[in-house]
């Protein structure tokens, strides 16, 4: 590890040193990365466990592109789709866990992740019909800026054209479900609007602290004060966004946002389902609360 890091390496003599030690080496480089925010470092190891395809293991590739969403597009600059599939065995394990995460990095990337989605517009055309209304739920819940989640989900039904054409039936699902979803993002613009950047511009908010769930690392546990008045109940989707920037807050964007839905409710406390990951040092940091509306016509 000091060798890697003291002093900073570059890209080259990284990935050099990285390339012929074993995959589980390499993870724990990315976790130390990822837990002290060197995101230059973090790319540069994850290449080394894709590149050559035949050293990428599915496991570990889809554990750090869940961890992380934006690794998710290495997959995409070293194995780039055809209009058709993906060209590699390993990425068609991987279809629907690369499509998820595109669209979980749409806050950071922009249109960037339109392109992208664009790009594996096949592989949204091939999952079923469950594993797509999911993803356009998980586009209402997770991105923020109300002009880019609006064509995220049409790029998503665009994609599907195909599919579509089918039989009516099948083309009344589509339509329907779309209008479902634009109209649950469009309460979630209404109840907590956010800037280009998915930065919240809503003012008040609960503070709330969070800790991890044993076993569940989607799931966190918010504390909150007992008796205070809150619009938040159990299927509420709620943006969290914390009150003090992380380590080195400044080169990953400021205060970190993210999005959940509350499926249980106790006395003081509320389980939330996370639609993004949490920073590492999530469990020191306080962090505001906002009602972001209900997700329980959708369900």
């Amino acid at each position: 590890m000091k060798e890697l890091f003291i002093p900073k390496s570059s890209r080259e003599k990284f990935q050099g040193i990285l390339r012929d030690r074993p995959v589980e080496d390499v993870d724990r480089v990315l976790t130390l990365c990822l837990d002290n925010h060197a995101h230059d470092e973090l790319f540069w190891a994850f290449y080394t466990i894709i590149n050559p395809i035949q050293r990428m293991r599915v496991d570990i590739t889809k554990k750090w592109i869940e961890r992380h969403p934006p690794l998710v597009y290495c997959l995409l600059k070293t194995q780039p789709p055809t209009e058709d599939h993906f060209v590699s065995p390993y990425l068609a394990d991987l279809e629907l866990a690369i499509i998820q995460n595109v669209i979980k990095s749409a806050n950071q990337v922009g249109i960037a992740a339109l392109v992208a989605l664009e790009k594996i517009s096949a592989s949204v055309a091939n999952i079923s019909m469950d594993n797509y209304l999911d993803l356009l739920l998980l586009a209402s819940l997770s991105v923020r800026s109300s002009g880019l989640v609006q064509e995220v989900l049409l790029v998503l039904h665009e994609c599907r054209a195909d599919v579509i054409c089918q039989s009516p039936m099948i083309e009344y699902a589509h339509k329907q479900v779309l209008g479902i979803t634009f109209d649950r993002a469009e309460e979630a613009s209404d109840e907590c609007p956010c800037d280009d950047q998915g930065r919240p511009k809503k003012a008040g908010g609960r503070t709330v602290r969070l800790v991890s769930v044993p076993d569940e690392p989607t799931q966190a546990i918010a504390h909150v004060r007992i008796g205070e008045r809150t619009p938040v109940r159990i299927h509420s989707h709620v943006r969290l966004q914390a009150v003090m920037d992380p380590k080195e807050g400044e080169r990953i964007g400021g205060k970190p946002v993210v999005d959940a839905v509350v499926i249980l409710v106790r006395t003081g406390e509320m389980k939330l389902e996370l639609q993004y990951p949490l920073p590492p040092e999530y469990a020191q940091m306080q962090w505001t609360m906002y009602h972001a509306g209900s997700v329980g016509e959708c369900r």
